[in-house]
């Protein structure tokens, strides 16, 4: 399931030259001369749950690591894993990244030399950052709480009404949460942060971590009766969403868009977490490497994405068919490089926390 989050970074970022005209964003992103709305609701439907996803699973894993082992142990992995890389690899997309979106507007090649580091550097690995700064604040909230047991007893009592087979609490607070995301935007700048938006981030992260306590709810999530009930509350938020798109802030239904979108949210995050485990309830070595390359996959895509959405503008194909043959080059490349330049490296031991021996799949 994270693998699986983490690979849609490069359907998102494929789509989205085909659909930033429509919303008159171009300077957000470059846009191809011909738009596609079916990509937006793409990008729209995977957008609602994908990193509250990742992130109710970085949570979840977080508890495991400390549970299982301790606080040292789980601090070194997380400094190795998330740290180092976003270490080494932001300043490079950082780089390279303003060339390939000048490339994308004006279709010149610009060196990166001539360009300069951008002020907002993080790019797509804003999320490493975001982590980052989660296990720090968790790490301070274990502290504080090893010492009251008052916030045991509340934490407690908030576990009850969280930790249902239909998370209607969660819907509840992440409705909220969207309300001053929305209104601040949801720019990364490293400094000063957006605490709204992490706030939205920590929430799910919080939910994760305290889903390990409870871990035999996702047994519940996966028995077909409420694995049924969640995807429905998602995909009713998902269209509760995409028809209040156009209502502003002013309009008293534009409550319901928060409801919708959080339900989506919830439902879809829990929903395919279930739906995973009941697909795939055996260990397997194909998934596991599949699993272990995307975190390159993430880490390389963007730039290597972006440069091929940018190159086919040239073509007068369908949005649809040069989406597909850029998200799909993409993804080759990004698991050969795995294969052959990463895996059995020291990056790769970086990367998946373990070295790894040489074998077939």
């Amino acid at each position: 399931m994270r693998a699986f989050a983490m690979s849609l970074g490069i359907v998102l970022h494929a789509s989205m030259a085909y659909w930033v005209g429509l919303l008159d964003a171009e300077d957000f992103w470059p846009a191809d001369d011909r738009q596609s709305e079916f990509l937006l609701w793409v990008f729209e439907f995977i957008h609602t749950w994908r990193m509250p996803a990742f992130f109710i699973l970085a949570g979840f894993f977080a508890n495991l690591v400390i549970t299982r082992h301790t606080i040292q142990r789980f601090t070194k992995d997380r400094i190795q894993r998330i740290a180092l890389p976003l270490a080494i690899f932001g300043p490079i997309m950082a780089v390279l990244l303003p060339s390939i979106w000048v490339f994308g507007k004006e279709a010149v090649w610009i060196s990166p030399l001539d360009i300069g580091f951008p002020e907002e550097w993080l790019t797509h690995l804003w999320f490493l950052y975001y982590l980052l700064i989660l296990y720090l604040l968790l790490l301070i909230g274990l502290g504080i709480a090893a010492h009251l047991q008052l916030l045991k007893s509340i934490g407690r009592i908030i576990a009850k009404a969280f930790y249902t087979p239909i998370p209607v609490a969660l819907v509840i607070v992440g409705s909220a949460l969207l309300l001053p995301r929305w209104l601040g935007g949801e720019d990364k700048a490293v400094w000063p942060i957006n605490w709204p938006d992490m706030l939205y981030s920590l929430v799910y992260f919080l939910y994760g971590y305290g889903l390990y306590a409870h871990r035999g709810l996702i047994d519940r999530f996966r028995s077909r009766s409420i694995l049924i009930i969640l995807l429905t509350v998602g995909v009713v938020g998902f269209f509760i969403h995409i028809s209040t798109q156009d209502l502003g802030n002013d309009d008293p239904l534009w409550l319901l868009k928060l409801i919708g979108y959080s339900m989506a949210t919830v439902g879809f995050s829990l929903g395919f977490i279930g739906l995973f485990e009941r697909m795939m309830p055996h260990p397997s070595r194909q998934i596991r490497w599949l699993s272990d390359a995307s975190y390159w996959i993430y880490i390389m895509h963007m730039p290597v994405v972006s440069f091929f959405t940018f190159y086919l503008m040239r073509f007068e194909w369908s949005p649809e068919l040069k989406f597909v043959l850029a998200s799909l080059t993409t993804a080759l490349l990004g698991t050969v490089s795995y294969r052959y330049l990463v895996r059995y490296t020291p990056l790769g031991t970086m990367l998946n926390g373990r070295r790894m021996k040489h074998a077939t799949v």
